[in-house]
């Protein structure tokens, strides 16, 4: 940690700190920095599970067992229910953040960041610039990594989502796709904000100034599309 320039006060600050990784915790370096960290949001009661919806082995068509947990007893494949990983930008001017009104299934008719799933055959990066493109018609430089976090959004979709930092390169500004409105919002410390579809987005707006003394820098090959 010294060899990256951090300096933690003591190895009772350390347990802890590994501890909580996932937990909502504060950091406090030596050169007196607070920086407020949450990444796991929970949209209903995540220990209840959506039932098993596929009903045949992808692989050789055998019906799965009640009990099976998709692991096929015919062919040994199992089919493997994860978190589906996504991106999301933070896209700012002027203190101001870049936010879409949803029309989508999830948020519909709230708030949200540019962004979506990533592609199986994509780098994140790529998605980045793919889904504000798409959904808002620019242009942008990606900056930073400002957090990761996990969405339990509903029994059949959970999230992992990397949240980038960006600002506009070109491009005329138009909604589409997910998003029907684009507007731009002040975060400064007594804005209001509107009416967020994720918990965790909000919280990004809330926390903008510490997050970005913290930020993990990014690959620049991939800054611009």
């Amino acid at each position: 940690m010294a060899e990256a320039g951090i300096y933690l006060k003591d190895k009772e600050f350390i347990h802890d700190l590994i501890y909580n990784y996932f937990r909502n915790y504060t950091i406090e370096l030596s050169r007196g920095v607070k920086v407020n960290i949450k990444q796991v949001f929970s949209y209903y009661p995540h220990s209840e599970t959506a039932d098993n919806k596929f009903k045949f082995c992808p692989c050789c068509g055998k019906e799965y067992r009640p009990d099976s947990l998709l692991k096929c007893s015919e062919c040994g494949y199992i089919f493997y229910r994860n978190p589906t990983p996504v991106v999301v930008v933070f896209i700012e001017k002027e203190n101001q953040v870049l936010l879409g009104l949803r029309k989508g299934r999830y948020g519909h008719n709230k708030w949200g960041f540019p962004g979506g799933f990533i592609e199986f055959d994509e780098d994140f990066l790529t998605a980045a610039h793919r889904e504000v493109k798409e959904e808002t018609n620019l242009h942008i430089e990606i900056c930073s990594v400002l957090n990761v976090v996990t969405n339990y959004i509903s029994p059949s979709l959970h999230t992992i989502a990397i949240v980038l930092l960006a600002k506009v390169v070109s491009g005329e500004m138009k909604p589409n796709d997910d998003l029907k409105v684009l507007e731009w919002y002040s975060f400064n410390s007594g804005s209001e904000i509107p009416d967020m579809a994720f918990d965790s987005e909000k919280f990004i707006i809330e926390h903008i100034d510490n997050l970005k003394k913290s930020t993990i820098p990014i690959d620049i090959t991939f800054s611009k599309f």
